[in-house]
C-alpha cells in the first residue's frame, strides 16, 4: 500500500479544508519501462544536440557583437541592446514624453473650452513629430515635471471632500481585509489591520478587519477587546497633534492660506484673494464660489476683521470640506451677474469707514481769518 502524502502543517490544522490533490504516478508494465528508457536515451542525444548547437550562436552572436563595437566605436552593451530588441524605457508608468504633452495639451484644451481628447487625436504621426521637436529642453522638463506633480497629487493628495475620504476609506480597508483573507486562505498567515481618524471632524469611521477570528488574540492575550483597542488608537490619533500654536493670529494666517490655495487649486493658477469685493472681483470674474459660507450670519471680510470664535469654526469647516471651493455653470454666472446689475453692484465697492454704525458728533468749523480779525 502506497503511504498517503504527507499535509502541510496549514492543512492538517484544517481537516476539513479543501486539499488541492497530488499528482500519482500509475504502474507500468516492463515493455513500457523499456520504451520509455530508449525515448528518454534518443531525448537526451537530442537535447545534448541542441545545447551544443544553441553554445556555437552565442559564442557567434559574441564574436558579432565585439566585431560591431570595434568597427563603429559602440559599446558592447549598445550593441546587444539592439540586437535583442531591448526598450529604451523603463516600466510602464514611468513618466515620459509622450504622456507629459498629451497632458499639457489637455489643459490647453480645457482652458480654452475644447475637447481634450479631440485635440490630442488630431495630434499623431508626422504632427506630434514636429510638435515635439519643437519643444526646449526648458519646455520638455516644465510639463514633465508638471505631470509627475499631478500623478504625486493623484496619489498622495488629500481628498476633497467629505464623501470622497469616507468612500476612500471604506473602498481601501475593505480591500486590506479581503487581501489578508485570501493570504490566510493560501499560507495561513494570521493578521490584522487598524484605521482610524485622525481629527475628530474626519468623516472616516475607525474599524479593524482581521482573518479567522484574529482579533481574539487581543482578549486572551493582551486583556483588552479589541474594539477597545480600535478606541484608544482613535483618542490617540486625535489628540496627539491638538497641542499646536491655536492664537488667533495663527488661525487668521491659516483661514488666509486655505482659502487661497483652495482658489489656487481650482482655478490652477494663482489668484489673490479679494475679500472686501469678493462678488465681483471673485464670483462674477473668475466664476466660483466658496460653497457652504456663512454669508446671511457672517459678510465676507478680511479675517482681521471676523470675531475668534467665527475665524476657528471657518477654519475646521474649511479642514473638514465642509466650505470648499466651487466652480459655477453658465447659468448661475448669469443669475449672479443679473443680480449684481439689479442691486446696482457692477462697479468696485468703496472701503466702508472705520466708524461705520457709530454716533457721530458735529464736525468742527475751520477757523478763518475774518474769525481772527474779530478776536483782535
Amino acid at each position: 500500500m502506497p503511504s498517503e502524502p504527507t499535509l502541510s502543517a496549514h492543512a492538517s490544522h484544517n481537516p476539513l479544508k479543501p486539499v488541492q490533490p497530488s499528482r500519482q504516478r500509475q504502474k507500468q508494465s516492463d515493455a513500457t519501462k523499456a520504451s520509455r528508457a530508449l525515448a528518454a536515451e534518443l531525448r537526451r542525444d537530442r537535447e545534448a544536440a541542441f545545447e551544443a548547437r544553441v553554445d556555437e550562436f552565442f559564442q557567434l552572436r559574441a564574436d558579432t557583437i565585439e566585431e560591431l563595437a570595434t568597427e563603429f566605436g559602440k559599446t558592447k552593451d549598445l550593441v546587444t541592446k539592439i540586437l535583442v530588441n531591448g526598450k529604451g524605457y523603463g516600466g510602464k508608468r514611468s513618466v515620459n514624453l509622450k504622456n507629459a504633452i498629451a497632458h499639457d495639451l489637455t489643459l490647453q484644451a480645457n482652458e480654452a473650452g475644447e475637447d481634450g481628447d479631440l485635440f490630442i487625436s488630431k495630434l499623431s504621426g508626422e504632427e506630434y513629430k514636429i510638435y515635439k521637436e519643437s519643444l526646449s529642453s526648458t519646455e520638455k522638463t516644465r510639463i514633465l515635471k508638471q505631470l509627475s506633480e499631478k500623478r504625486d497629487i493623484r496619489t498622495h493628495g488629500a481628498r476633497a471632500t467629505n464623501k470622497a475620504v469616507a468612500n476612500d476609506v471604506i473602498q481601501t480597508s475593505t480591500l486590506i481585509g479581503k487581501m489578508l483573507v485570501e493570504l490566510y486562505e493560501r499560507t495561513g498567515t494570521r493578521s490584522a489591520a487598524f484605521f482610524t481618524r485622525a481629527h475628530p471632524n474626519d468623516p472616516a469611521i475607525p474599524c479593524m478587519v482581521d482573518c479567522e477570528a484574529t482579533r481574539n488574540f487581543f482578549l486572551d492575550v493582551l486583556k483588552i477587546d479589541h474594539l477597545d483597542v480600535v478606541r484608544k488608537l482613535e483618542l490617540w490619533a486625535c489628540t496627539r497633534d491638538q497641542e499646536g500654536d491655536d492664537s488667533i493670529q495663527t488661525v487668521q494666517r491659516k483661514l488666509t492660506e486655505l482659502v487661497a490655495e483652495g482658489l489656487r487649486k481650482l482655478k490652477n493658477k494663482k489668484i489673490d484673494m479679494k475679500w472686501e469685493n469678493y462678488d465681483v472681483e471673485i464670483v462674477s470674474r473668475y466664476g466660483v464660489e466658496l460653497a457652504n459660507w456663512p454669508k446671511n450670519a457672517l459678510p465676507m471680510r478680511r479675517p482681521s476683521k471676523l470675531p475668534a470664535s467665527e475665524v476657528r469654526s471657518i477654519v475646521t469647516k474649511l479642514e473638514s470640506g465642509e466650505i470648499h471651493w466651487v466652480a459655477l455653470s453658465t447659468r448661475q454666472r448669469e443669475e449672479r451677474a443679473a443680480r449684481l446689475e439689479e442691486e446696482g453692484e457692477g462697479g468696485k465697492k468703496r472701503r466702508e469707514r472705520s466708524d461705520k454704525g457709530k454716533k457721530r458728533g458735529p464736525r468742527r468749523k475751520k477757523a478763518t481769518e475774518s474769525d481772527d480779525e474779530q478776536d483782535d
